[in-house]
């Protein structure tokens, strides 16, 4: 495999790049204050998947809405929590894979699991209301 995680065999790519949310995701509830970002209760078991990705040579990209004065304490959170991972990035990037709690599968909704006539269904753990 060549730096660019490519197998020069064959080229296909052996890794991908996964974007892991922090608030929500990582940690319980999210965090707007520095002092929010640093006492930030871990998910353990979260934090550990996420490892084992960083493990299997996937590219860990901490992916956060955060602004750009808590990403100091946010290194340093998670540092402190043994969170694996090859970058931060608080904007929008490209990525092959997003763990994130806010987020919508496509896929989900392409499949119309979204019932008709109901004030809202549950998508993975995320409400759609019906306007």
């Amino acid at each position: 495999m060549n730096k660019t995680g490519m197998d020069n065999d064959n080229m296909k790519f052996r890794f991908k790049v996964i974007a892991v949310d922090v608030d929500g995701t990582l940690c319980k509830g999210v965090c707007w204050s520095k002092k929010e970002c640093m006492e930030a209760i871990p998910d353990k078991e979260m934090i550990g998947n996420v490892n084992s990705l960083y493990d299997q040579n996937n590219f860990i990209v901490i992916y956060t809405s955060r602004r750009n004065d808590l990403i100091p304490e946010t290194l340093d959170w998670l540092r402190r929590n043994n969170v694996r991972f090859h970058a931060i990035s608080n904007n929008k990037m490209p990525a092959d894979v997003y763990i994130d709690d806010s987020a919508i599968c496509v896929a989900d909704i392409a499949k119309k699991n979204i019932k008709k006539n109901r004030k809202y269904t549950q998508i993975s753990r995320v409400e759609i209301k019906h306007l």
